[in-house]
């Protein structure tokens, strides 16, 4: 994993911890965080053919 990758895992990690969770919880964060970023793109027609299971809105 590239050193950014595993920064990214870790705050993800220590806020599940604060919250009084775990490497599920911080899991479920990260999973959540995809989808809104992943929803903000296709709202701004950014196109991804070779994604599957990621379906494009039309206008």
């Amino acid at each position: 994993m590239a050193d950014i990758e595993e920064k990214a895992v870790r705050l993800y990690l220590q806020e599940a911890v604060n919250r009084g969770g775990g490497w599920e919880m911080a899991m479920r964060m990260m999973a959540g965080r995809i989808l809104v970023l992943e929803d903000r793109l296709l709202r701004a027609g950014v196109d991804f053919p070779d994604a599957p299971g990621i379906e494009t809105v039309s206008s």
